[in-house]
């Protein structure tokens, strides 16, 4: 079975199955698969095995839940809420020029 990756500030996504929530301890969300070192998600301290479950305030099931906060967004940043080892953090992804 194939599975398919999306991008977003250096950091590559997939959509949150059974298996990930297990693991993670996350019950819906975005996974982040790895973080490209010096991408604007690594400045925030966005890491591989995080799961995104908002972006502002809006909650996520999938990486085009989080690409279309973004867009509807009027600022240059995004606050991420993320599962990180079973316990919730807030992140600031610095966005470049829209």
């Amino acid at each position: 079975m194939t599975t398919t990756s999306d991008w977003f500030g250096g950091a590559e996504l997939r959509r949150l199955n059974h298996d990930l929530a297990d693991l993670t301890g996350a019950d819906e969300g975005v996974f982040v698969v790895s973080v490209a070192p010096g991408s604007p998600s690594d400045a925030a301290g966005l890491k591989g095995g995080d799961v995104i479950v908002r972006a502002g305030d809006v909650n996520l099931t999938q990486p085009a839940d989080l690409f279309r906060a973004v867009r509807e967004s009027d600022d240059r940043s995004v606050q991420l809420t993320v599962v990180r080892k079973q316990k919730r953090q807030v992140l600031v992804v610095k966005l470049g020029r829209r």
